[in-house]
């Protein structure tokens, strides 16, 4: 679902943003008045789409591609607006949000959170919409320490969260936040959501991470997981991930090759032969909530229920 802005009505420095709908979102100050943005722009305020397979999606590339001409703008109402921060529907001025490259999905920083960050947020509220409250849910989220975490038990105090590594014949290990992404610790059906920021790729295998996940989710559960996307094939690009060295900078005999993987398309199967159901590939594109990427103007991310 996508909400476009039909008209912005200035008033000195105070401007009200009104939807199609006739909703009218927070007032913000602006520093001075802003010319009446671009098609594109009040497309990208908000936008949200979802696929279910490559075909669907390749038709909308063209638009979407076109559409990355309009994120200096975005940018630009950022500058002006500052962005809402998803979930919390906290006001992040203008000044307290960062932006240090050109890769978006990751360069937009307020309260240590990126786009992707925010864009998972932004799908967790989706769900939060039909009835649910984070504090009610048994969720884990598969990073610990991070700023991500940090932020998120701040909202959910009772999730749990743990570091991965790829994925091993050797599971044996004591520390509860050092999980084996293909062999998790949870017992059957004890989650309601899993969440993965950008670590189902180190996988040794896909196909046994989405299966633990859906292990671990409760009937009527949700995975929510980012990843870089090859968004324009169906296969899985493989790239080698450079051993370890010894202190004396050269690899061991033993050092195991490894392999960072960038999803296809072909992680919608692979997620419904693990067993989900209604596996959908969502787009988010929102400079509202400082939601923008890199190579297309949104963010990719998978939905997958139990």
């Amino acid at each position: 679902m996508s909400t476009a802005l039909s008209q912005f009505i200035l008033s000195d420095n105070i401007f009200l943003i009104r939807s199609e709908i006739g909703g009218v979102l927070p007032l913000f100050q602006a520093s001075r008045s802003l010319a009446v943005p671009s098609q594109a722009c009040l497309a990208l305020h908000d936008q949200r789409l979802s696929w279910s397979c490559l075909e669907e999606f390749l038709p909308r590339l063209p638009t979407e591609t076109r559409m990355g001409f309009a994120l200096g703008e975005c940018l630009g109402a950022i500058h002006q607006l500052g962005i809402i921060e998803p979930i919390s529907e906290l006001h992040i001025p203008p000044e307290a949000v960062k932006i240090s490259g050109l890769n978006y999905r990751e360069s937009i920083e307020a309260n240590k959170l990126i786009s992707r960050h925010r864009a998972i947020l932004l799908a967790m509220q989706s769900l939060l919409n039909v009835g649910k409250n984070l504090s009610d849910l048994n969720i884990f989220l598969g990073e610990d320490k991070t700023p991500f975490a940090d932020h998120f038990l701040g909202l959910a105090p009772n999730c749990t969260t743990a570091d991965f590594f790829g994925g091993t014949t050797d599971s044996s290990h004591s520390n509860p936040n050092l999980q084996d992404i293909c062999k998790l610790s949870h017992a059957d059906t004890s989650c309601d959501l899993v969440v993965y920021n950008d670590v189902i790729g180190l996988a040794q295998s896909i196909e046994d991470s989405l299966g633990e996940v859906r292990r671990v989710l409760k009937p009527g559960g949700s995975f929510l997981a980012t990843f870089p996307f090859a968004y324009g094939q169906e296969q899985a690009i493989m790239k080698p991930i450079p051993p370890a060295h010894t202190s004396g900078g050269k690899a061991t005999a033993t050092t195991p090759t490894l392999r960072h993987q960038i999803p296809g398309w072909s992680i919608v199967r692979q997620a419904r032969d693990a067993g989900f159901i209604n596996v959908k590939i969502h787009y988010i594109a929102s400079w509202k909530y400082g939601v923008l990427g890199a190579e297309l103007p949104g963010i990719f991310l998978l939905e997958a229920g139990r």
